[in-house]
């Protein structure tokens, strides 16, 4: 992984004359800043470089790693030479280091200390819950550090850190559904993978993984007996209910590529969660299935019905007009002024 595959900052490796003078100009209290701090020329531009590169970064990297644009860019700004030996000597001289803190102090950002190592962990961690991709990890913890004006550790340190996180949440989840499961549950699982006495030589592990018949009324009864036999082996699929979605999709997918023997050679808990992920999302699928087709069957029925009271108004037009017709003979008469006993 590379830091040009996720959000962490970065020099171009071609920057325009517009982004030098945007993004690495000082302004005129950047200006007197640098003058304050320092005495040199050297120490001047060495000490703008930090501040200049920091603000843009978010990181302090040594002069040997800022684009010879930038550093000329800005040493024509503040009338310094820009000798690259002079400057590998300010990077490893005790001014250096004091112009750390004072650019800190300027910026209001903080060094990765234990408080924001702490953030960064549990930032991590709270991101694993619903990302499993390092990448998107890594950004998230790159954004949250940002926010609090803390440092960015170097790339490889986040990676890692991205890593062990997800490592372990990830076995967080598998421990507590395992504890959940109890002895038995374990031993129902783990009877999914054998062949046992079914005379086609496969396992119950392998019947999961079939795909279900077409949802189609042809298929209807193969479905509801897929559906009753995924509701049988779904007894602890509840167990996934504090588990984030994106998880058991995750899990329910590696399931899915696995056969019985693979699914053995995995650590139990990780073999237990992925099994009632893979029940979970199947009988799902066949729950849905089941539901298009009563759904699409009542649309037919509704579109049956529909074309029958249609013909029923049709064929009894006559009938109804006749009905009106009476009834406004009647409203006729009851209007005019014959005696009651007439009308009668």
């Amino acid at each position: 992984m590379q830091p040009s595959d996720t959000a962490y900052p970065r020099f171009k490796s071609r920057l325009s004359p517009v982004e030098l003078e945007r993004f690495y100009t000082l302004t005129d209290a950047e200006r007197i800043f640098c003058d304050g701090a320092t005495r040199s020329d050297t120490t001047r531009l060495g000490f703008a470089l930090l501040l200049k590169t920091y603000q843009r970064l978010g990181y302090f990297v040594t002069s040997i790693h800022v684009p010879c644009s930038i550093v000329e860019h800005i040493g024509a700004l503040i009338g310094a030479s820009c000798n690259r030996d002079n400057l590998r000597s300010y990077d490893a001289s005790q001014a250096r280091r004091k112009h750390l803190s004072a650019v800190r102090q300027h910026l209001s950002v903080k060094v990765l200390s234990e408080p924001g190592k702490l953030l960064l962990q549990q930032t991590l961690a709270n991101a694993a819950l619903t990302k499993d991709d390092v990448i998107d990890i890594v950004n998230i913890g790159i954004e949250t550090l940002v926010r609090h004006s803390y440092e960015l550790p170097a790339f490889d340190t986040l990676v890692r850190e991205a890593r062990a996180q997800r490592t372990a949440t990830t076995q967080a989840m598998y421990a507590r559904i395992e504890a959940a499961l109890g002895e038995s549950g374990r031993e129902f699982l783990n009877a999914l993978y054998v062949v046992g006495d079914d005379p086609r030589h496969v396992s119950t592990w392998n019947d999961i993984k079939q795909d279900a018949a077409l949802p189609t009324i042809d298929g209807m009864r193969d479905l509801v007996a897929r559906y009753d036999q995924l509701t049988g082996l779904s007894c602890h699929v509840g167990l996934l209910k504090p588990i984030p979605l994106v998880k058991i999709k995750q899990w329910a997918l590696e399931g899915n590529s696995l056969d019985a023997a693979s699914m053995m050679d995995m650590a139990a808990p990780k073999r237990h969660a992925v099994t009632l992920a893979l029940i979970r999302q199947r009988l799902a699928r066949v729950s849905d299935d089941l539901c298009d087709i009563f759904c699409k069957q009542m649309k037919r029925v509704e579109h049956a019905a529909d074309e029958a009271l249609e013909k029923y108004l049709a064929d009894n037009q006559e009938k109804t007009d006749e009905i009106l017709r009476r009834f406004a003979a009647m409203e006729t008469l009851l209007n005019s002024n014959q005696p009651d006993v007439e009308q009668l």
